[in-house]
């Protein structure tokens, strides 16, 4: 399910994530956007083609710029599903802050599966979702590290990053979370060899989250990925994300998306029939 973070800085547009995508583009008709977008398939294969590019097979790692006003096509293969990350920017704008990171020529590239790159862009995601007295600011730098990343590694230069404790309890969360496994922090702390207190203060400064109100909204984030699929029961996923009392979890999922988990499927649902489309389970 496509989940979408509106952006409210002059050079961010959208972010967002889709889980399992299926074929949305019909009879190879493509598109034009009005701005340009940077594309990371994670799993999956598929297609890439545009307007000044002859179609070109997609795999786990390919990354691909979507520039504006030029015609595009791409999608999973037929019959198949895949996951991709994707930000949209103002490409003009970005170059005057951030330099000559947009290539002008070839738009497709083998870049590899990379934790951080994916990491970038799950945080470009959180950081609008739960947002922080410094979200704009933070984004745009994330959206530097992506465009840098990916240019560093298209020019052939690939800097050894080290992930931080920080970084290895976001990744650790989101595998617990996806496993349906609870998450120890003190213990988390303990196996990376920091005091609790002083990863506590580094997480919330890193972040602008305490750590337990990173993993809440990292489980509203998987909720919503869950009730994309119509064969959970608002029941089932609660306990899957380790809520016993379904009923806690939905005043939660309330409190914060403004509606109950039952209408915000609903909402899906409709968007879904207005495309033509089914929910994929």
């Amino acid at each position: 399910m496509d989940i979408l973070v509106k952006m409210d800085a002059n050079i961010l547009k959208m972010a967002g994530l889709e889980h399992n995508k299926i074929p949305m583009f019909k009879n190879d008709c493509g598109r034009t956007l009005s701005s340009h977008a940077l594309m990371y398939i994670v799993k999956g294969c598929g297609y890439f083609e545009d307007a000044l590019t002859k179609r070109i097979p997609v795999k786990p790692g390919s990354v691909f710029y979507l520039f504006p006003d030029r015609w595009h096509n791409f999608d999973p293969s037929p019959g198949t599903v895949w996951t991709e990350y994707w930000v949209l920017f103002d490409g003009d704008k970005a170059k005057q802050l951030f330099g000559n990171l947009i290539p002008t020529k070839q738009p497709f590239y083998q870049y590899g599966l990379s934790t951080s790159l994916k990491e970038a862009y799950e945080n470009l995601y959180w950081t609008w979702f739960c947002k922080t007295r410094f979200s704009s600011e933070y984004s745009l730098y994330l959206l530097h590290s992506i465009l840098a990343q990916v240019f560093l590694k298209i020019n052939n230069v690939s800097p050894e990053i080290k992930g931080s404790a920080v970084t290895n309890a976001k990744a650790a969360i989101k595998r617990a979370i996806e496993h349906g496994l609870p998450f120890d922090f003190k213990e988390f702390a303990k196996q990376e060899n920091v005091g609790y207190e002083k990863f506590r203060k580094e997480f919330t400064k890193a972040s602008g989250l305490s750590p337990l109100n990173y993993l809440m909204c990292a489980k509203m984030c998987r909720a919503m990925e869950l009730l994309s699929r119509p064969n959970l029961t608002v029941k089932e996923i609660s306990m899957m994300l380790g809520f016993e009392d379904p009923f806690y979890f939905s005043r939660l999922f309330k409190r914060r998306e403004g509606v109950s988990p039952e209408n915000y499927r609903k909402g899906l649902l409709r968007n879904f029939r207005k495309a033509g489309l089914n929910m994929d389970s």
